[in-house]
């Protein structure tokens, strides 16, 4: 079995620069057999000569397009296809698993907004409570306050006798 590489191993074989790699790689990846793993994914070792070619077309002034139609003819898009269609497209598995994921993390989110508001509307529940009181409490002081003032002012008019009232009230 031949030995996978990486960029960075494709990149010393080859003598090409890693970012330079990549985007060939990424440009031209119908012509790449490719495994994805967990930390990326590693190239068929016959990657070598497919990136030799690109590199040396660019070096020739080829334009992307031209060297798309010079690869199309050098090297098949249809070698390994059972290979190239089960790393192309992520497993359905993947992506229903991504979907759960993503929607576990939705409820989540949604829980954490709802008990946010919920606290929020206990909080201004609790401060109009705290303000109905607060004035319940002011308007009931103002009453007996007014109540207060209003005994005093009788008690002081009944003690304030005109003098005239006086002399009327001994004689009846």
């Amino acid at each position: 079995m031949d030995k996978w590489l990486s960029i960075s191993q494709l990149s010393e074989v080859t003598g090409i620069p890693e970012t330079t790699v990549r985007r060939y790689t990424n440009k031209f990846i119908n012509y790449f057999r490719f495994e994805k793993r967990s930390r990326g994914k590693k190239f068929h070792p016959d990657s070598v000569e497919v990136l030799n070619r690109i590199a040396a077309l660019y070096a020739d002034d080829y334009e992307a397009i031209e060297i798309e139609n010079a690869l199309a003819k050098d090297f098949p898009i249809g070698v390994g296809e059972e290979k190239e269609e089960t790393t192309k497209q992520p497993p359905v598995k993947s992506i229903e698993q991504q979907f759960n994921e993503f929607k576990e993390q939705q409820e989540r989110f949604n829980r954490e907004l709802l008990n946010q508001m919920q606290e929020q509307q206990d909080y201004i529940k609790n401060s109009l409570d705290k303000r109905d009181k607060a004035l319940m409490n002011t308007v009931n002081e103002m009453q007996e306050t007014r109540k207060l003032l209003a005994a005093s002012q009788e008690k002081e008019e009944a003690n304030k006798k005109r003098w005239w009232r006086f002399w009327k009230k001994k004689h009846k």
